[in-house]
């Protein structure tokens, strides 16, 4: 009869093992192509449909391999970056609510965080969006990055094709992410709400 429970209780571990899925990574969501004649409300719903889209192919799964390197060109795996609870922040140098967004709105409540909760462990990652093939690029990232600076000493560049892998959503988009690599929420935009990034930031890394 023991033998009998040992061989079924093995059993029952082995499928629950079998049945226990590996957690996906991030599948990027293509745009939304606009249709000719689409009226405003048409518009505003395809655009809501695929946030809605971003959100399932982004929240609870797994950062991919991607690349990026910091302002003197050395060259990181993110994933490799991550060793706890994660902010991870993208803009792109073409966004102005962007550079208002990384410049203004989330260090000023991530300092109030810091100094009302300073029992919560996390690390902030600044990301830097690099176009493909644009001749403008230099001198519009150049200011950008004299904007971020000050609040984002160590801010990463990231390519335009890995920033889609991750399925950014423009200026400024942000993360939550654990120790694991694993997106736990993400949002975009700033807030003309005063107080409501902060109470966002706070929730998601209370979590």
């Amino acid at each position: 009869m023991k033998t009998n429970n040992v061989f079924i209780l093995t059993m029952i571990i082995l499928v629950l093992y079998s049945c226990k899925q590996e957690v996906k990574e991030i599948d990027p969501v293509a745009l939304p192509e606009p249709q000719t004649g689409m009226t405003l409300s048409e518009s505003n719903q395809l655009l809501s449909d695929y946030y809605q889209e971003v959100i399932n192919h982004t929240v609870g799964r797994k950062l991919p391999d991607i690349r990026i390197s910091d302002s003197h060109g050395k060259q990181f795996q993110l994933r490799e970056l991550i060793s706890k609870k994660n902010l991870i922040l993208i803009s792109d140098a073409f966004c102005s609510f962007g550079a208002e967004g990384l410049s203004n709105d989330y260090p000023k409540a991530l300092q109030k965080i810091r100094e009302e909760h300073p029992e919560l462990e996390f690390d902030v990652f600044c990301l830097l969006v690099k176009p493909q093939n644009d001749e403008e690029y230099p001198e519009r990232f150049r200011r950008l990055a004299e904007e971020v600076e000050p609040h984002f000493p160590d801010y990463y560049i990231i390519s335009e094709e890995q920033a889609r892998s991750i399925n950014y959503l423009g200026g400024p988009t942000r993360y939550f992410v654990n120790k694991e690599g694993i997106v736990t929420n993400m949002g975009a935009g700033i807030s003309l709400i005063e107080g409501r990034i902060f109470r966002v930031l706070l929730q998601n890394l209370r979590d």
